[in-house]
């Protein structure tokens, strides 16, 4: 079986491998690791939208599903960002009620 990501999906990877080299080189996520200070990445990914990957659209998240997790996994993982905190956000979603899940997103 030959399995590979479609266009939208590289795109989406790509997307997000650019914005963490951008907003967060290594040195800037070492920094933030050493001096407790990961909020600041968790409060760039609520701010700039890629907290909302795994959300419902019509609850303000950006869609996507388990690949779309598992490929800003690979890209955290990459960039060595020590903050998991989104992805367990994203997993619950589906237990949460409308006003949990704005809640949620918007970072409350």
């Amino acid at each position: 079986m030959h399995w590979e990501l479609s266009d939208e999906q590289e795109l989406f990877a790509s997307s997000l491998r650019e914005w963490i080299a951008a907003k967060f080189p290594t040195e800037t996520v070492r920094e933030l690791e050493a001096s407790d200070g990961m909020s600041s990445f968790t409060d760039a990914l609520i701010s700039e939208g890629w907290w909302g990957v795994g959300y419902p659209e019509e609850a303000g998240g950006q869609g996507g599903g388990v690949l779309e997790l598992a490929l800003a996994a690979r890209e955290f993982g990459r960039a060595a960002v020590p903050d998991s905190r989104w992805l367990a956000a994203a997993l619950v979603s589906p237990l949460l009620s409308e006003d949990e899940l704005a809640a949620q997103l918007s970072g409350e």
